[in-house]
């Protein structure tokens, strides 16, 4: 007989026998719980919750009435136990009774016995009135503190979140006041966990940015050091190079060395120099590729002490922190704490997540968030900068030796082969009840589907925060009458780049869900060629394309068309040109007016320019006509910082550069020119002319090609030809190529729409070859 339909045994216990026996009771709570495990799988109309709140009840009643004195009694150790235990099982996740809260809040006043009464019957996060820190005994601080700040794995989007971050404001004033105290750093000790976790998911910009200075006051203070202040000044740039360091744990391939790499990848080497510092060295290629963009490397020793002299030793002029540091309790946080450069900046993303550290004067990332909600400047403890160009950006192409993974179903357990994958990825193990109840609408409307929760690893997570979040999926699609077999959680402790990315490649459609890594994920999939559903309207795009072969096949199509002209995500080029000129302005204006004028103004940071990418161009090409290189290079330059990823300003910058002389760096923006606009005859012109000048004769030959495909009535095209052919000792072809260019010379411009010149140039070059 099913558990649900039998009385269970610990219903049975005399609750009055045992009130002198808080042992027993606890025993009871404990075999109530495993019952309430056991029964997880039972439907919508469960009993199970009431059957464990019954015995929660008596036994809280039980510890209640524990002598005040006896402080040392084993029975607090057990209840103590029991609280971790339903926090960490999911017991705690469905919604409190309201009785059950006014008997807590009775609870409260009957000292540290009611206190325990109270943290049995109901979790802190659904008591936003509970006694705060100081309420409880300092030898209770470790496991109240742990309470007090433990998360939901189902949250209300900026639900409670002045309350969560007033308990970790009170925190701080406790670890400013006594961080030496046992109490303060046992209780501290229990808070890291969560501070990590999900708390800032469901927080309110003005929550984040309270909950954000909070957690730096208690980081600076529990994370005290022996570092030497250091506070160099601004010195003026002109006439030399930034000095500009990228810090990342070991720069293997993750989403934040992706947006890091994307930034300085293509960084003129004129204007930069590229440093890159890590925690520890790894030889994956996307590691080495990242340290062959620079020019120097540093591997940080292990202290803090130490790696602060390093960095402060390379006498860098910015120094640039990844978005970790908002969420993460490491060494790169705890040197974020610290002034290491005259410039010291977060690379913030599309998440609007602000650090809290005083030591951090700039956040460079969108005006909006990945939710399309304003970033207002007043909710950043930094200096808002807002880059031109395409956002977000990653740098995403494989690196040499890159291994490519692909997974198969199999490993998914009982999935059928025809079933339709939603894949979702989470960087928490938590998720908005709202997103819950589209997820089970979505499932309803398509019975052929099955969902994969993806929770990415890297964040500390509390305890069993898996096995509770599938069990609040589960119990959602319940609710509607839905098979919970139909949803799969894969939580990972550890897990590479390439087998994440494998796991997305399962699906048949991605499903966008809140949280900062979601933007990369949601990337990922669309360069996988999968088709993704965000923001409005989500639950009727995801229904439709998983009921619609169709509609999948539609979308796919129209990824290939899209990645094919380019997807601005992956313009890592634009990225570091937008990068590069904001963070010139930025030090300019630091330089000039003092890093307190500077972090006092509430003025985001822009890059401005003198004039509009259609006057730069036009004047940028009059100057080469007139062979002046040198005012051509600055009117590029002053498109590029109106608009970085536009196809008319790469293709001036890269004549400019042709014209300096300067080959390859040419060819990087004329190859870029051509892939945004590739009917463009003139386009690919101008890039064979680099590629030929930069010694690439095959490369500058395929390019000509297309070239006199698009407009074979190209003498300069047909000249041009006709010497890279000579070079190659194709004589003939050369003698051809040259007998057009002539011929073409001296046709009448009322001609030119004839039919155009047929010269199949791939076998005869191929020939020549040969």
């Amino acid at each position: 007989m099913p558990a649900s339909a039998s009385s269970p045994r610990f219903l049975s216990l005399d609750f009055s026998v045992i009130d002198d026996a808080p042992s027993a009771a606890i025993d009871a709570a404990r075999a109530a719980l495993s019952e309430w495990l056991a029964r997880a799988n039972d439907g919508p109309d469960s009993s199970r919750d009431d059957d464990l709140r019954q015995v929660l009840r008596r036994t809280s009643g039980v510890i209640v009435r524990l002598p005040k004195r006896q402080v040392n009694d084993p029975v607090i150790a057990q209840t103590c136990a029991l609280i971790r235990e339903l926090l960490e099982s999911g017991a705690h996740d469905s919604p409190v009774p309201s009785d059950d809260l006014v008997e807590a809040r009775r609870l409260a006043g009957e000292g540290w016995p009611g206190l325990l009464g109270a943290m049995l019957l109901t979790p802190a996060w659904q008591w936003p009135d509970a006694p705060s820190l100081e309420a409880a005994p300092g030898w209770l601080w470790a496991d109240y503190a742990r309470w007090l700040f433990a998360v939901p794995v189902v949250f209300e989007a900026g639900a409670e979140s002045a309350v969560r971050a007033t308990r970790t404001e009170e925190l701080a004033r406790w670890t400013e006041r006594n961080v030496g105290s046992a109490a303060v750093r046992e209780a501290l000790a229990a808070w890291l966990p969560n501070s990590s976790s999900s708390a800032a998911l469901w927080m309110d910009a003005a929550g984040r940015r309270r909950l954000a200075d909070a957690r730096a006051r208690i980081l600076a203070r529990y994370s005290r050091s022996e570092v030497v202040p250091f506070d160099p000044a601004a010195e003026t740039r002109a006439g030399r190079r930034l000095r500009i360091g990228f810090l990342d744990t070991d720069w293997t391939r993750s989403p934040s060395a992706c947006a890091l790499l994307a930034r300085f990848e293509h960084l003129p080497s004129a204007n930069f120099e590229v440093v890159l510092l890590a925690l520890a060295k790894s030889d994956s290629p996307f590691a080495q590729k990242c340290r062959s963009l620079a020019a120097g490397f540093h591997l940080l020793p292990e202290s803090l002490e130490e790696q602060a002299m390093t960095v402060q030793g390379t006498m860098l002029d910015v120094l640039v922190f990844p978005e970790t540091i908002t969420t993460a309790h490491d060494d790169l946080t705890r040197l974020a704490l610290h002034r290491n450069a005259p410039l010291q900046v977060l690379l913030g993303g599309d998440s609007g997540n602000t650090s809290g550290f005083p030591e951090i004067d700039l956040r460079v990332g969108a005006e909006k968030t990945a939710e399309e909600r304003t970033v207002a400047p007043e909710n950043l403890s930094e200096r808002l900068a807002v880059p031109r160009g395409p956002s977000p950006v990653f740098a995403l192409q494989s690196a040499p030796g890159e291994d490519v993974l692909v997974y198969s179903r199999e490993g998914l357990g009982d999935v059928p082969t025809d079933a339709v994958l939603l894949v979702t990825v989470l960087d928490a193990p938590a998720v908005a009840s709202a997103t819950l109840a589209t997820w089970a609408r979505i499932l309803e409307r398509a019975p052929g589907s099955r969902l994969l929760v993806y929770v990415t690893p890297g964040r500390e997570r509390p305890p069993g925060s898996g096995e509770r979040l599938l069990a609040a999926i589960r119990k959602s699609l319940h609710a509607v009458g839905v098979d919970p077999a139909r949803v799969i959680v894969l939580a990972p402790d550890e897990a590479s780049f390439a087998e994440s990315r494998a796991v997305i490649g399962l699906a048949d459609v991605f499903l966008a869900a809140p949280g900062a890594e979601q933007v990369f994920w949601q990337t990922v999939a669309i360069d996988a060629g999968l088709p993704v559903t965000s923001g409005d309207g989500v639950e009727e795009k995801a229904a439709r394309l998983a009921v619609s072969a169709e509609a999948r096949q539609a979308a796919r199509q129209r990824l290939e068309e899209g990645k094919a002209a380019g997807h601005g995500f992956l313009d890592t080029l634009a990225a570091s040109d937008a990068f590069g000129h904001l963070i010139e302005t930025a030090f300019d204006e630091l330089e000039a007016a003092g890093r307190k004028a500077f972090r006092a103004s509430r003025e985001p940071v822009r890059c401005d320019a003198l004039t509009t990418v259609a006057e730069a161009v036009a004047a940028g090409r009059a100057a080469l006509e007139r062979n002046d290189p040198f005012t051509a290079a600055f009117e590029a330059g002053q498109a590029l910082r109106c608009a970085p990823d536009d196809p008319e300003a790469r293709h001036l910058h890269g004549l400019a550069l042709l014209a300096g002389g300067r080959t390859k760096d040419a060819v990087k923006y004329l190859l870029a020119a051509v892939e945004q606009r590739p009917k463009q005859a003139d386009y690919w012109f101008a890039l064979t002319r680099a590629l030929a000048a930069d010694g690439q004769k095959g490369e500058a030959t395929r390019a000509l090609q297309t070239c006199l495909r698009l407009d074979s009535k190209r003498a300069d095209g047909w000249l041009l030809l006709a010497q890279l052919a000579g070079e190659i000792g194709a004589s003939d072809l050369a003698t051809e190529a040259g007998r057009i260019a002539v011929s073409l010379q001296s046709i009448p411009s009322a001609d030119s729409g004839k039919s155009p010149i047929k010269l199949n140039l791939s076998a005869r070059l191929r020939s020549a070859r040969d």
